[in-house]
């Protein structure tokens, strides 16, 4: 089964991916409102980091997806099925924008973790993007201190992510 084959599957029978990313919202809402102030003790927080990863997980696999379809398909995004493109998109900012209404994400655990993979994912795929346009962009209008340049900014960039995914809390 390839990946397209798998997406429209899912496209065919999106019940559960609406339920899922419907659902998790209503859930962070439903979390604030019974928590209250005792959001940060224990349980709760460890359910907070759990939606947190249920939600930011897909959601930076399809912001991915649109980008690689925007950049490197050159398909129209009129064309795609939105609950496989848009609708994770749009749950995880809507959970997190619920819960950094109540909560300071920097006290739930994992969250710092996952902004840092967020971090080098969207620069490796700047990287990858790049790279597959690089051989014109070098002949025609860059030259060696061009990519230099790049290179510093890639490890800067490389090294901030690596910093946020691999730092003990």
């Amino acid at each position: 089964m390839t990946l397209q084959q798998l997406f429209d599957s899912i496209g065919n029978n999106p019940t559960f991916l609406l339920i899922f990313f419907i659902g998790l919202p209503i859930l962070a809402f439903v979390m604030i409102w019974i928590t209250g102030e005792d959001s940060y003790k224990s349980p709760w927080n460890f359910i907070y980091s759990g939606i947190i990863y249920a939600v930011a997980v897909p959601g930076i696999f399809a912001t991915l997806l649109v980008a690689y379809t925007m950049f490197f398909e050159n398909t129209s995004l009129l064309q795609v099925n939105w609950v496989i493109y848009f609708l994770p998109i749009i749950s995880m900012f809507v959970t997190l924008f619920i819960l950094s209404r109540k909560l300071s994400l920097k006290r739930i655990p994992g969250f710092d973790k996952i902004s840092g993979l967020f971090f080098m994912i969207i620069t490796a795929s700047i990287v990858i993007f790049l790279l597959s346009r690089m051989r014109i962009w070098t002949v025609f209008i860059g030259s060696i201190w061009h990519l230099f340049g790049l290179f510093i900014v890639l490890l800067v960039l490389f090294r901030v992510g690596f910093k946020r995914l691999f730092s003990k809390s």
